[in-house]
């Protein structure tokens, strides 16, 4: 290895040779430590264990995979940032830390020495400038840091048995878990026993296999008969010619003059000794956070959790070496001046990206709601933009608009024309076709956020729908077959009352529900500033979020009371049957019928109310005093009836069985809708 700036001529320094007092290796003092199973381990003979070698090899090559990259923050006072390949770091640390290593190369050979020692060192040289020119790696078990007169120096043996003395700024220092600020903890000196218990376990496997093996059955012959030397020959020919191979595999075999055969089995002792194997592999997997599958060990894996516990290998286990190594450099190689503006980060989009459809799925979502467009996708995919340009256009869900284009897309049915009252009574019919015209077009913004939200909605009810339907039927299999119908409903009531259980059904729905309600108040809240300019938008915004929270938790405890009462009313109606399968039959009807439809109509009233309920708050609070219902000719009586009329912004339009009238949905399908009353 060359060390390029081991001999340039070095600047005068506060520290010299006579601070400096020679010391043992730390490797040749670790040689002398044993574990209670008299084997010593040490970083370099503890590679002979399989399991660290497994763990270590993977830690390593995976980090010495993810792209290092280097990118300025821009000056615009946001998160934004951009990559800055003309800084002299970024080649360093993306292309080749020197010239006789690429970055892989470099970054598996610190990995593994932090892995394994828990420190790991490089060279830095800068040029006149002191921007970083060249990384070399240098061999942790050579390197003594030091703390002189408040000034941390590195000492380095080389392999010529010279030394040489570097001062901070001149060496990249990755620490493991540094208990005093210098020096990291090493997993191998950590955790001398553990390791030491799979050592000698190897050195008995290995031991046991070579000077003691056991046969893996016997001929037994009847006693009073002996085989001559050239009979047991030719009986041990004549067996493996006959059964000694694959492809004799599982012939019945007959024995001849008395013969029998006795199967030899693994001994109780045997057993355990294989199984604390197994244990040790998990052992050392714990040691190094790795998943035991990922070093070869499926016997606790399974499809369910395999991707999951990869996931976390990803985030638990190589990012926060990422974090130690990005923050390192950041203080040990970027001048001072550059710290604040430029940073380095790993790029760990690639180890988290989940399976072909998950990706695409995710996709899906971000492209609907316009934060990523066609190009961005196609470059996480590897996949060049689209060339005419028209893959940097970002669009909406609801038939995939431009941005700007957002609030022209949506014509509401036209309005009843019929005016209702005196056609001579000119002033009037103006007055109110201003009025719905006003109303019509501060209607249309909310009825395109509402499009827009519809498909990613009835999905989020479709979800939640599939898994609620999965339980309940579980319940009935468990109860109706028996006609324990109290049972089952005694079940459905505990499922739905579980607040947890339920919060993180419906989370799907809510998590929609948050985001829909947010943009309906960010577009009245514009609409009520455009009326008056001198609102204090701040304070009602602030009111707004615990009431939007409100409604969310409202809507959940509405949503699971209709589930109930259905269900409740399915087994009521079975009451005088007597087929004992009819009950289960009927909640299996009612369940189908969920999963066929409940989705669609689950979100036109979802929001459609949230749509009224929250434009009203907003209203209100703005000083709003008046408001009136508007309908498109559905031909529904109720609603044409309450066509054109205005009550006070804290009234009702009237009562439904026990419930007040404040705003539509009257009936599924209803698209009726409220205006405020300008001027007033």
């Amino acid at each position: 290895m060359k060390l390029s700036n081991l001999w340039r001529k070095r600047e005068q320094r506060t520290v010299t040779w006579d601070d400096i007092e020679p010391s043992v290796s730390p490797e040749l003092f670790q040689s002398l430590i044993t574990s209670a199973t008299g084997e010593s381990v040490t970083a370099t003979n503890a590679m002979q264990i399989s399991a660290v070698f497994a763990c270590v090899r993977l830690i390593a090559s995976t980090m010495a995979t993810v792209p290092l990259l280097l990118y300025r923050r821009l000056e615009d006072g946001s998160s934004r940032k951009e990559r800055a390949p003309e800084h002299p770091l970024y080649r360093v640390l993306h292309d080749a830390p020197n010239r006789e290593m690429s970055a892989c190369e470099f970054f598996e050979f610190m990995t593994m020495h932090l892995e394994l020692r828990g420190n790991a060192y490089a060279e830095i040289v800068r040029n006149q400038r002191g921007d970083v020119q060249e990384l070399w790696p240098l061999r942790p078990d050579r390197m003594e840091p030091r703390r002189v007169e408040q000034a941390l120096v590195y000492l380095y043996r080389r392999p010529d048995g010279t030394s040489h003395l570097f001062d901070a700024d001149e060496i990249l220092h990755l620490r493991a878990l540094p208990t005093d600020g210098i020096m990291g903890l090493s997993v191998i000196d950590q955790c001398q026993e553990s390791l030491g218990l799979s050592k000698a376990s190897d050195k008995f496997a290995a031991k046991f296999f070579s000077n003691s093996a056991m046969p893996s059955a016997l001929l037994n012959v009847p006693e009073g008969k002996a085989l001559s030397a050239e009979a047991k020959a030719r009986l041990a020919a004549d067996w493996r010619a006959a059964y000694g191979n694959l492809d004799n595999a599982q012939r019945v075999a007959i024995l001849e003059h008395g013969l029998s055969y006795q199967q030899i089995s693994v001994t109780p002792e045997q057993a355990q000794f294989l199984e604390s194997r197994k244990y040790n592999v998990r052992d050392i997997a714990r040691l190094f956070g790795v998943p035991a599958h990922l070093i070869g060990d499926l016997e606790q894996a399974t499809f369910s959790n395999i991707e999951h516990q990869s996931l976390e290998f990803v985030m638990h286990t190589i990012r926060p070496r990422c974090v130690r190594i990005e923050q390192a450099i950041r203080r040990q190689c970027l001048k001072d001046d550059d710290q604040e503006t430029f940073f380095a980060e790993f790029l760990l989009d690639a180890l988290v990206r989940g399976d072909l459809k998950t990706r695409y799925e995710a996709y899906q979502i971000a492209r609907m709601n316009g934060w990523m467009n066609a190009d961005e996708i196609r470059a996480k995919e590897n996949m060049n933009p689209i060339e005419d340009g028209t893959g940097e256009v970002y669009v909406v869900a609801s038939n995939l608009i431009p941005l700007d284009r957002v609030g022209q897309t949506y014509t509401p049915p036209a309005p009843n024309a019929d005016t209702k009252g005196d056609e001579d009574n000119e002033p009037e019919i103006n007055a109110r076709k201003e009025q719905r015209a006003g109303a019509v077009a501060d209607a249309a913004s909310r009825m395109a956020i509402r499009e827009q939200y519809r498909p990613l909605m009835e999905d989020a009810f479709g979800r939640v729908i599939d898994k609620e339907s999965r339980q309940i039927l579980k319940f009935a299999k468990s109860t109706l077959p028996t006609d324990q119908r109290a049972k089952f409903l005694e079940l459905v009531k505990g499922y739905y009352e579980d607040g947890p259980r339920i919060a993180d059904l419906l989370s799907p729905v809510t998590t929609t529900m948050r985001s829909y309600t947010a943009a309906i108040e960010l577009q009245e809240l514009k609409s009520m500033q455009e009326l008056n300019p001198g609102l204090d938008i701040g304070a009602i915004k602030d009111g707004m979020e615990s009431w939007r929270e409100s409604w969310v938790q409202g809507y959940q405890q509405t949503y699971t009371a209709r589930s109930q009462r259905e269900l409740e009313a399915a087994i009521e109606a079975t009451k005088d049957k007597d087929n004992e399968f009819s009950a289960y039959n009927v909640v299996s009807d009612r369940v189908l019928q969920w999963s066929d439809s409940r989705a669609a109509s689950e979100t036109r009233r979802n929001l459609s109310q949230s749509d009224g309920a929250l434009a009203r708050e907003v209203w209100r609070r703005s000083g709003i005093t008046e408001i009136v219902w508007h309908t498109s000719g559905t031909g529904c009586p109720t609603c044409d009836e309450l066509d054109g009329k205005t009550i006070g912004i804290e009234g009702n339009f009237g009562t439904a069985g026990e419930y007040d009238v404040l705003h539509p949905p009257l009936h599924d399908g209803c698209d009726c809708y409220l205006q405020y009353v300008r001027g007033n």
